[in-house]
């Protein structure tokens, strides 16, 4: 896991086109047979379509999300694009991803005592996760 990564999100812009279900399932087909690079961050990118002066098409591709994560993310995404449409500041970050990234923490500093082990050949503590994170 990556504490940061550029996210690529790339525009088509369909204003003005005639058939743009046609042009947008081309896209679709290609994007499907497009890979992601394993061993580089991000394992997912973002598309929009622009389909008129007010209306828009978001596609996600990723290469191992569960659905909680999707919807999380796409949740934060959208929640995020509307406060900048309204001129508002963006929402705090959710309590769920809150909790998932002091999971993830305490999993590191675990990982990190089991490597102390291996090198030092000590004991350390186990970590013990609260419930209440």
């Amino acid at each position: 896991m990556h504490r940061r990564a550029e996210v690529p999100i790339t525009v088509g812009d369909l204003r003005g086109l005639p058939d743009k279900e046609t042009q947008i399932s081309k896209w679709l087909d290609a994007e499907l047979h497009r890979r992601f690079e394993w061993r580089q961050a991000p394992l997912f990118r973002f598309h929009v379509h622009l389909r008129s002066d007010d209306e828009f098409q978001l596609t996600m591709s990723d290469a191992c999300l569960d659905g909680w994560s999707v919807g999380t993310l796409l949740t934060e995404l959208l929640a995020n694009y509307f406060a900048r449409l309204d001129q508002k500041a963006p929402p705090e970050v959710p309590v769920t991803a809150l909790r998932l990234r002091r999971l993830h923490r305490a999993r590191e500093r675990g990982r990190s005592q089991v490597r102390n082990r291996k090198s030092f050949g000590t004991m350390s503590s186990p970590v013990l996760l609260s419930s209440r994170s």
